[in-house]
């Protein structure tokens, strides 16, 4: 597949998760979430500055994928948009987590 496609392909994501029609979920290694398709998976990723969307085949082989560490490019702001929507989409609500944390504090308090 060309770059042009990937883009294509990185822009009705972006479009999508935009409206809530993806269901992320973390990814396999550190700094990645995927959206999983029938027969495929999309992966987004983050290492540094460098941002990466996979599209994998059911055998976890890359079957293309576009990148940039640019921060100017197109490509890199438009990853970057994928990337923070992902990750806020997976993230845990910081308050529930704060009164969870909270909770399991007090529950091992000696009296």
């Amino acid at each position: 597949m060309n770059e042009s496609r990937m883009i294509q392909l990185a822009e009705e994501l972006l479009r999508r998760a935009k409206i809530g029609k993806v269901a992320w979920e973390v990814g396999e290694m550190r700094n990645s979430y995927a959206v999983t398709l029938p027969d495929m998976a999309l992966i987004i990723s983050r290492e540094g500055a460098l941002y990466t969307l996979s599209l994998v085949g059911d055998d976890r082989r890359i079957i293309d994928r576009v990148y940039s560490a640019k921060t100017f490019d197109p490509e890199f702001q438009l990853l970057q948009r994928i990337y923070d929507l992902a990750r806020g989409r997976t993230l845990p609500s910081p308050g529930e987590t704060v009164e969870r944390a909270i909770g399991y504090l007090k529950s091992s308090q000696v009296n």
